[in-house]
């Protein structure tokens, strides 16, 4: 999901994730066993900025790491707000992880970054890694005006 700020991306994405899980009755089947639904809701730049922090805190490292873990194997994973994050090679490297680990799985990304900015910023492996199931299933809010009233 593509847009500038107050679009609504998220909120959409949030709609979905609500409406995949009521779909799917809030559990998975797997090989005739039942087991409860896993959803990730993930901030980006938030998820970075705790990975940083994790770095010289073993509490905070271990706790990044289960969310990572998660994200990995989640049944649905919301990213949102790629490209407000600090842009540093860890930051790359964080989303790269999560992005090799969701390939072919359900993943919904929310952003304010057009398609030339994105491939500027994570270039072109781990965009082309991202729009790999997004054709066809991509969203622009460029025509929708920032419902909080920020924009000029």
């Amino acid at each position: 999901m593509v847009g500038g700020t107050g679009r609504g991306k998220t909120h959409l994405a949030v709609g979905i994730m609500y409406q995949y899980m009521e779909d799917m009755s809030y559990v998975i089947q797997t090989k005739g066993n039942y087991r409860a639904l896993r959803v990730i809701f993930a901030d980006l730049p938030e998820l970075v900025d705790q990975a940083k922090l994790g770095m010289n805190n073993e509490d905070i490292r271990k706790n990044v790491d289960s969310v990572i873990a998660n994200i990995k194997t989640a049944d649905l994973v919301i990213i949102d707000d790629l490209g407000a994050e600090r842009q540093t090679d860890f930051a790359l490297a964080t989303l790269d992880t999560i992005v090799r680990a969701r390939e072919n799985k359900n993943l919904i990304v929310t952003t304010n970054l057009k398609s030339a900015e994105l491939v500027s910023a994570y270039g072109d492996r781990t965009i082309s890694r991202l729009s790999h199931h997004g054709v066809g299933n991509s969203f622009s809010f460029k025509d929708l005006e920032d419902h909080r009233g920020l924009s000029v």
